[in-house]
């Protein structure tokens, strides 16, 4: 939805937008849930080998 309103209006920046900010945040995003489910997964393992 963002893009869609930097498209409307101020359409001169929407390459930019999505170059620099939209890719950089996607990048980001998938990380941030890759860190998270290694943590996740490293801690189960742990709890699994004590049983």
């Amino acid at each position: 939805m963002s893009m869609i309103l930097i498209g409307v209006v101020w359409n001169e920046a929407l390459d930019v937008a999505n170059l620099l900010v939209w890719q950089s945040v996607m990048i980001l995003t998938s990380f941030m849930f890759w860190i998270a489910w290694l943590r996740r997964s490293t801690r189960s393992q742990v709890i699994q080998e004590t049983y």
